[in-house]
């Protein structure tokens, strides 16, 4: 299911139910259990789930109901009192995250359907004042949630630029190197928050005058996984698409198959031009790595020459050769013999 599919069923039922079935011994069974962004449910067999008119219900999953307004209905239906501004914070952090474990990049309206309905009517100048205390409360190091953001034409929001500035990580001096900044930050945010969790790439550090710093390569001694340090290198200053092709027509399948990985995870998170552009490229590149598979399978064929295989073939598929066992015919012949 796409991230997408997920926050939409999310938000209109609250949450959903995913199954999974077991073998024991020669008996199925389905066991199920109902997800939503924060939080999800132990898995449960079946028997253990009851129809009612709302749907299938499943132990341990509470019903929320939804308004548009700005203030949100409890599971009761009344209007829930207003909510401090370190709820407000404590929301929002918990939904950027459920974000980043689904890698997905919601815009402000989609994320306060997780946040809270009160933040709706959070003016831009206060939405940033909020995300830097997000930030604040995460601690040192940590991937910017923040860069998750973006508006309905997938661009990052203007005042993300205030929160950049604010957690230290240089004032991004155009709206392109704003993208690329919180593109490389939405990575390590689908790394570190992932499932699986994966090592996260480094942070773009920006110059004093807001443009993105010259990566410098570690020494060779302490890499460990070489094609992961091309590949940073190279999409540090090519689109992902690009460095795909590139990889291929060098016929580096190491790279290929990293960048690939890559892609996976960043296909979804991309403006609808290059999202096409990487999804044909993704398909290339797999047809090339099958017909690499195939062509050292024929390789590995013509090695053996075919007179040793027909030889080989010969002499085990035939008996002519072969003498007969000793038996108790011939044993009577010798004794009539003497």
């Amino acid at each position: 299911m796409q991230p997408e599919t997920v926050e939409e069923v999310c938000d209109e039922y609250g949450y959903l139910l995913r199954f999974r079935f077991e073998t024991h011994g020669a008996a199925r069974h389905i066991r199920l259990r109902a997800e939503d962004p924060r939080t999800s449910t132990e898995w449960v067999p079946l028997r253990a789930c009851a129809m009612t008119p709302e749907g299938l219900r499943v132990p341990g999953a509470e019903l929320r109901r939804r308004t548009s307004g700005r203030r949100p209905l409890d599971a009761a239906g009344t209007a829930a009192a207003p909510r401090s501004r370190d709820d407000q914070v404590r929301g929002l952090r918990e939904a950027l995250t459920s974000a980043a474990r689904f890698r997905t990049r919601p815009t402000w309206e989609a994320l306060c359907r997780t946040a809270g309905g009160d933040l709706l009517g959070v003016s831009p100048q206060d939405r940033a004042g909020l995300l830097i205390a997000v930030e604040q409360a995460g601690g040192e190091g940590v991937p910017l949630l923040s860069a998750l953001l973006r508006t309905a034409e997938g661009e990052p929001p203007p005042y993300i630029r205030e929160v950049v500035a604010a957690v230290g990580g240089g004032t991004p001096a155009t709206a392109q190197v704003l993208k690329r900044w919180c593109q490389r930050e939405a990575d390590r945010a689908f790394a570190v928050y992932g499932m699986p969790s994966r090592t996260a790439p480094a942070r773009l550090a920006l110059t004093v005058d807001g443009r993105i710093a010259t990566q410098r390569a570690e020494p060779a001694a302490r890499r460990t996984i070489v094609h992961v340090e091309a590949r940073a290198s190279v999409l540090e200053v090519t689109p992902l698409h690009e460095a795909l092709r590139s990889a291929r027509e060098r016929q580096d399948r190491r790279l290929v198959v990293g960048l690939l990985e890559q892609a996976e995870d960043s296909v979804v998170t991309l403006p609808k031009s290059e999202h096409i552009k990487l999804l044909r490229e993704m398909r290339t590149a797999r047809d090339w790595l099958n017909s690499e598979v195939k062509k050292s399978r024929r390789k590995r064929r013509t090695l053996v020459k075919p007179g040793e295989r027909a030889r080989a073939k010969g002499k085990g598929g035939t008996l002519r050769e072969a003498r007969p066992l000793p038996g108790p015919e011939k044993e009577s012949k010798k004794r009539k013999s003497s």
